[in-house]
């Protein structure tokens, strides 16, 4: 718990506003299939480019309760390719920046051992598919080099890097493979 917990204090991107790189994936409202399937692909080849299947990573599922309604996240485990795993999921709950009651829900595994393209697909279509509801975080770290990929819903990805080195070679990988 200990290491999470100094994690978490990495992840406010207003302390690293010059290590993140933010990459809009669509349009403000979609409105047609083709539209969801270019956003998913788009979303798809930047995880392609900052995973690979053997990094160990934490995904982190921040949830935010209010008025007395603590939302939960969707089932992680029909996302989860061992049921094992989900019996490693985590939660707590603190306070937040800002005074608000933030809810951590996460679990560390290979980024192999997640359906994550079931998972980003789920993210693209939140809107769109399930209705507006209270907004998750989600968050995939890459425990060793100290990465973070935060997406919320189609609008964006946040890309968090240690350093501008490390954003510098990123951003040409996404540029190589036009995804910028």
């Amino acid at each position: 718990m200990r290491q999470w917990i100094n994690f978490y204090y990495y992840l406010p991107l207003e302390r690293y506003e010059a290590h993140v790189l933010t990459v809009e994936l669509g349009k403000e409202a979609m409105t047609d299939a083709q539209e969801l399937f270019d956003v998913y692909q788009r979303a798809l080849g930047i995880f392609e480019c900052v995973f690979s299947m053997d990094d160990e990573v934490m995904l982190v599922i921040n949830t935010y309760p209010c008025d007395g309604i603590n939302p939960r996240p969707r089932s992680i485990k029909p996302y989860l390719k061992n049921e094992r795993l989900h019996r490693t999921l985590n939660a707590f709950m603190e306070k937040g920046p800002h005074e608000e009651d933030i809810m951590h829900y996460y679990l560390t595994c290979r980024w192999g051992e997640l359906k994550n393209k079931k998972l980003i697909l789920h993210l693209c279509q939140h809107d769109l598919v399930k209705g507006v509801k209270p907004m998750n975080d989600y968050y995939f770290i890459q425990l060793e080099k100290k990465r973070c990929v935060r997406m919320q819903d189609d609008r964006f990805i946040d890309l968090i890097f240690k350093d501008e080195t490390d954003k510098t070679r990123m951003i040409e990988r996404l540029l190589a493979k036009n995804l910028l």
